[in-house]
């Protein structure tokens, strides 16, 4: 058994437990969500002529394609959430008053746009 310090906490080189196992009603939301979402369906798709076919496709790639359109077509919190996905968040620069100039440093992959 791991020892612990006068706190309770694990001493140093000690990893402690596996943490908390999730909760039943997680596991059943978690599973219910999957279970929809890889459900597959068939849906109309109407082509760039007007022509209607019929496609498979799961809910998520439903879900997925939704979100884009909606980014294309304007809608600036559906292109925030699909370009944080895509690319990640970009890092929040910091502001200090310093009574000075302040050279604010960008990873270069954001600059890169």
């Amino acid at each position: 058994m791991a020892e612990r310090n006068k706190k309770g906490q694990y001493e140093k080189g000690h990893r402690g437990g596996p943490g908390r196992p999730p909760r039943e009603h997680e596991t059943k939301l978690t599973s219910a969500m999957d279970k929809e979402l890889l459900r597959v369906v068939t849906v109309t798709v109407i082509d760039s002529l007007g022509r209607e076919s019929k496609k498979k496709m799961t809910n998520l790639q439903r879900f997925v394609r939704a979100q884009v359109a909606a980014a294309v077509a304007g809608d600036v919190q559906a292109a925030r959430l699909v370009w944080e996905r895509y690319e990640g968040k970009l890092p929040t620069p910091l502001e200090h008053d310093i009574g000075g100039n302040v050279e604010i440093i960008f990873p270069e992959e954001a600059m890169d746009l």
